[in-house]
């Protein structure tokens, strides 16, 4: 699919989220920092002592278990903005 295609596409979407799974959160953010400079990521923790009721399929979980969620906000580019860095 074309940029053009892309950006046609994309105008009649609302995407406000995407999510992306991974084995190692750090090596990740930092990947998006090094590589896009997107970032700084706020992390949040999430243990069996921070979700005392957690339950998978309808039954409490009894297993330890640690979720880790990074996130940050990247501002819209706009299409005039896309259009000047590839002319330049």
């Amino acid at each position: 699919m074309s940029n053009e295609e892309l950006l046609a596409r994309n105008r009649k979407r609302k995407i406000f989220q995407i999510g992306f799974v991974t084995r190692d959160v750090e090596q990740s953010m930092r990947a998006w920092i090094d590589n896009l400079g997107i970032g700084p990521w706020t992390v949040l923790t999430f243990t069996e002592e921070t979700m005392k009721n957690l339950k998978v399929d309808g039954k409490p979980l009894t297993e330890p278990f640690k979720i880790i969620i990074a996130a940050t906000q990247v501002a819209r580019i706009s299409r005039n903005a896309t259009n000047a860095s590839r002319s330049a």
